[in-house]
């Protein structure tokens, strides 16, 4: 994928974050008036976690499409580059709880 089109992606990632939050939002207001179903809720939310999924997957994509020297950078969810992972030294990413993305350095 060309960085423009990951670029592009990761605008209209950012559009459907903001879309699922307002839907959430409104969906909480009807359900705490008893004008919304569980279910209504289950949906909101399930519809916001996928939205936000989408999101940091279009990060991932952009920061590799931007990656010029070969190696993997680290990317929180800001969308931030972590600098560490220009060591050169193999490196793995997981997510951990707080929703930021990590690297274990191997010697």
């Amino acid at each position: 994928m060309r960085y423009l089109e990951a670029y592009q992606e990761l605008k209209t990632q950012e559009k459907s974050v903001e879309l699922a939050e307002q839907n959430y939002n409104t969906t909480s207001t009807r359900y705490s008036a008893d004008m919304a179903l569980i279910t209504d809720m289950l949906d909101a939310a399930n519809s916001k976690l996928d939205a936000e999924q989408r999101l940091v997957n279009a990060r991932i994509k952009l920061n590799a499409c931007g990656n010029r020297n070969g190696r993997v950078q680290a990317v929180n969810t800001c969308g931030q580059v972590n600098d560490t992972a220009r060591s050169g030294r193999p490196i793995q990413h997981f997510l951990n709880g707080t929703g930021f993305f990590h690297q274990k350095i191997h010697a």
